[in-house]
């Protein structure tokens, strides 16, 4: 039986661009290899020389590496070394990365004023967790105070951790009615994430008083979930 053959297939393998395509091909699959052998630049040697060179993404990045122990060996100190290197270039993530080493004594000694430094640049950029950490850090009890507004920008921004400290800042600490409509949306928008959030919310709503009033009666709850829906439409839920 004769079987026919399709010359103008075997001739295209024949052809030189064929065999510049295939060269391709087997110089991508033996990449690994030689990296692995030491014949290439390993990730790690690139980044630390683009980090040298003043590139802020690779100076976080290389930062990130030292502090997971990623292709390099773990070093908390080298690693708060290159998050001040791209922070101080106004990377945002190395900004907060540095805040919260300050803030936890990782790779340097626990300094609260710089963390708040460093959290702050991020939090200015629009960084949530920033935002909500120096929160956090400044946070005294006070629904007016600078804590409370940093609650806020990171609770927009739907953080639920924030949410919650904001709603609970304003349900324990009320000065006037409108604070406990305030605990309520805030609250509930962390109910779902939060079992705090829950439970404050269930004690707020059951809570009366010794004159018989209610923390919030039920025209309050029906103004504040009136807030929550709008709240809500406005973030397209």
């Amino acid at each position: 039986m004769h079987i026919r053959t399709n010359r103008r297939s075997k001739d295209r393998w024949r052809s030189p661009h064929a065999w510049k395509r295939l060269s391709a091909i087997a110089a991508l699959l033996a990449a690994p290899l030689l990296t692995a052998c030491g014949g290439e630049e390993s990730l790690s040697a690139r980044t630390e020389r683009a980090a040298q060179e003043g590139s802020a993404p690779a100076q976080f990045n290389l930062a990130s590496m030292y502090l997971y122990g990623d292709g390099v060996e773990q070093n908390a100190e080298r690693a708060v070394e290159w998050f001040l290197k791209a922070a101080e270039q106004g990377h945002i993530e190395a900004q907060y990365n540095l805040g919260k080493a300050f803030a936890e004594g990782v790779g340097a000694g626990a300094d609260r004023e710089a963390a708040g430094k460093w959290y702050r640049l991020a939090a200015e950029q629009g960084n949530a967790e920033a935002q909500f950490r120096l929160g956090r850090l400044l946070d005294r009890g006070d629904p007016r105070s600078e804590a409370a507004t940093w609650y806020l920008a990171a609770a927009e921004q739907r953080h639920a951790a924030a949410q919650y400290h904001l709603g609970r800042l304003y349900r324990e600490h009320a000065q006037q009615p409108s604070d406990y409509l305030e605990a309520y949306v805030w609250l509930r928008l962390a109910a779902d994430f939060d079992d705090r959030a829950y439970k404050l919310l269930e004690e707020m709503v059951g809570f009366q008083r010794e004159n018989g009033e209610f923390m919030i009666d039920r025209f309050q709850i029906k103004e504040a979930k009136a807030r929550l829906a709008a709240w809500l439409e406005k973030h397209q839920q």
